[in-house]
């Protein structure tokens, strides 16, 4: 049971840590941002601006070897 839940807890972990990061890129750039699973908020004259921030969390956190290094620390951790 354990092996069929990994699967989807690690895509959600993927979706957390992408919202966590927009939110902490939203703070540094003085923006407010809320969020509620995968619904993201700002007030309306700065949604370009969250859009965009989206999109390069995203492009930033996908373009890591996300898999091969869950590979490596399997390994590492279950030899």
């Amino acid at each position: 049971r354990q092996v069929s839940a990994f699967p989807p807890n690690y895509v959600h972990s993927l979706d957390s840590s992408h919202m966590i990061l927009t939110a902490i890129e939203m703070q540094k750039r003085g923006l407010y941002f809320s969020a509620v699973h995968d619904s993201y908020w700002t007030h309306p004259c700065d949604i370009e601006e969250m859009n965009v921030i989206l999109r390069e969390c995203f492009i930033n956190l996908y373009n890591q070897p996300l898999l091969q290094d869950l590979k490596k620390m399997w390994e590492l951790r279950y030899p």
